[in-house]
């Protein structure tokens, strides 16, 4: 699978977006967030996500740190305070 976890430009909310091998990571598009990681992920049983090292080649950005614990929050449907980004906070 392919993911992109964009990032609300007014809140600060990460958005990861899981999605098939043939489409294209410049493909998908929120508006009014911005990029902040892409790549490449496997998914298995019992909430084991793997995070690949490849880059997005069409994005330019590849896997940051804390990306298999927004696509594990997604896939196990967690509240709002899961995708929050605690750096942004002062």
């Amino acid at each position: 699978m392919k993911y992109v976890v964009f990032e609300q430009e007014r809140t600060g909310l990460k958005m990861p977006v899981l999605f098939p091998d043939h489409v294209t990571h410049s493909e998908i598009k929120i508006e009014g967030t911005k990029v902040v990681s892409a790549g490449f992920c496997l998914v298995g049983t019992e909430e084991i996500v793997t995070i690949l090292q490849e880059r997005s080649d069409s994005l330019n950005i590849g896997p940051a740190k804390g990306d298999r614990e927004l696509i594990i929050a997604v896939l196990c449907n967690a509240g709002v305070y899961a995708f929050m980004n605690y750096d942004s906070i002062v």
